[in-house]
Order: C-alpha cells, then sequence, then structure tokens
C-alpha cells in the first residue's frame, strides 16, 4: 500500500511544482512591470487535471491551500495592476486630446 501512495503523489509534486512555477512567472512579470520594464507574457492556460491524476493526496493538502492562498493573492495584484494601466491609458489619452494640434485640413489637387 505504501508504494500505491508514493506513486499517486509524484504526479501530484509534479503538477504543483508546474503550477508554483507559472505563478511566479507571474510574479516576475508583475515585478518588472513596476519597475518599468517590458516584460514577456506567461501562457497560462486554465488548468486542468492531467488524466489519471486521481485525488489530491493529503499530505500535499497544506502545499495546495498554500499555492491556492497565492494564486489569490497574484490574482488580486494582477486586477490591481490591471486598474492601474487602465487609469494610465486613461489619463495618456486625456493628455493627448489636450496638448494635441488640431488636424489642419489637406487637400489634394488631383488636375494639376
Amino acid at each position: 500500500m505504501r508504494g500505491d501512495t508514493a506513486a499517486a503523489v509524484s504526479p501530484w509534486h509534479d503538477e504543483l511544482d508546474r503550477l508554483e512555477a507559472e505563478l511566479e512567472a507571474i510574479r516576475v512579470l508583475l515585478a518588472n512591470r513596476e519597475q518599468g520594464s517590458h516584460a514577456e507574457t506567461v501562457d497560462t492556460a486554465s488548468w486542468t487535471p492531467a488524466p489519471g491524476l486521481g485525488p489530491l493526496p493529503r499530505d500535499l493538502v497544506p502545499r495546495a491551500e498554500a499555492l491556492l492562498a497565492s494564486q489569490r493573492q497574484v490574482q488580486l495584484d494582477l486586477s490591481q495592476a490591471m486598474a492601474a494601466t487602465s487609469r494610465q491609458r486613461d489619463f495618456a489619452a486625456r493628455v493627448t486630446d489636450a496638448t494635441a494640434a488640431p488636424a489642419a485640413p489637406a487637400y489634394l489637387d488631383v488636375s494639376a
């Protein structure tokens, strides 16, 4: 029975490792944004359990719960970053509208 438990834990370790790495990539993206750096995008497809993954082993529940809490925090951080970006975009549009020279009419004499 102990071998079955170990066999069930290994795929979950791999899956949690993958999810934690994805979360860390998003944290780096957010940190780079705060520093003004342009960052790569992160491919974050909706998570679906790998086939044959089975139920989460009890000894990994604390790790999965910590991961979930971290994901929720990063989700909040992303929402705040998106709102800040939207405000900056709106401000830039207002500045452009207020300072841009009005378009001068242009006529093209096609008969010449």
